[in-house]
């Protein structure tokens, strides 16, 4: 099948198409799925389109790359061995390591996540994988691993998915990042983030807790966060349909059936069946 598949490719003469294809087959054998479903589902795209997708990637890679300095330098990056840090990245490698099933080109991206001593920095994901975000937004929180999941996930799906590369706007915390994301790139990043989270193994009913907390949290991070991430009608509603979706692909990540999944429960008591 893959064969005669990637003769269709070659007979197309598409030589950026060529150069892709490896990393859609490396995709596909983690997926299950064939290069005519992929080509179907995501069209390859010309070596102009593959430039203009490098260039906020490489953009967003010096900004980062300037922020942690700037910080290194002014003492207010949290150093490697720091354990809510080393929590998060723990959190973040098996996130990463699911991406790929969403969004194909995240292969070749570099992935990092850092955090700063400040209360400001809300958690923000960058063309290429950078992360940062505030170290004592967790600590307020006092948030479930799952949850944790849930917040880096939804940062991240917002990269994935292109929002932060499609907007020339700027933040105070990195160039290229606009300041709020539409209603309907905000839709997008909350089933994306689910299903990325879900895939992870972590459990996707813990974005109902976690938003709920964000909402009642008056901690900067968390209000900058709610800035950027507008609310909408029937956000609860996405969200719900979205859990559900993806409850059978986090039973099966735990080796569970759906059915036999136990209620979640928050560090705050909140059930969520």
């Amino acid at each position: 099948m893959f064969a005669s598949d990637m003769r269709v490719v070659r007979r197309r003469g598409d030589r950026a198409s060529r150069r892709v294809l490896p990393a859609i087959v490396f995709a596909l054998a983690i997926t299950g799925g064939t290069v005519a479903q992929a080509t179907r589902a995501a069209p390859l795209e010309d070596s102009h389109a593959l430039q203009r997708q490098r260039e906020p990637t490489r953009r967003d890679a010096v900004a980062f790359e300037l922020r942690r300095r700037d910080a290194a330098q002014r003492g207010t990056l949290v150093p490697d061995d720091d354990p809510v840090l080393r929590r998060l990245r723990r959190i973040d490698a098996e996130l990463i390591a699911a991406a790929p099933r969403t969004a194909h080109q995240s292969l070749d991206w570099r992935w990092e996540l850092n955090l700063f001593r400040d209360r400001t920095t809300p958690p923000l994901c960058l063309l290429g994988g950078k992360l940062m975000l505030a170290r004592s937004l967790p600590r307020a929180l006092r948030a479930t691993d799952d949850e944790l999941a849930a917040l880096l996930a939804h940062a991240m799906a917002h990269a994935l998915l292109g929002h932060e590369g499609s907007m020339p706007g700027r933040t105070r915390y990195a160039p290229g990042l606009r300041s709020r994301y539409t209603v309907g790139e905000e839709r997008a990043a909350d089933r994306t983030a689910i299903e990325l989270a879900a895939r992870a193994g972590y459990d996707p009913r813990a974005a109902i807790a976690l938003k709920h907390r964000l909402e009642s949290l008056a901690q900067p991070a968390a209000r900058a966060w709610s800035a950027m991430h507008r609310d909408y009608a029937g956000r609860a509603d996405v969200i719900l349909a979205a859990v559900r979706t993806a409850l059978p692909l986090f039973a099966r990540a735990r080796g569970v059936l759906p059915g036999r999944l136990p209620p979640y429960v928050s560090n705050f008591g909140e059930r969520v069946d």
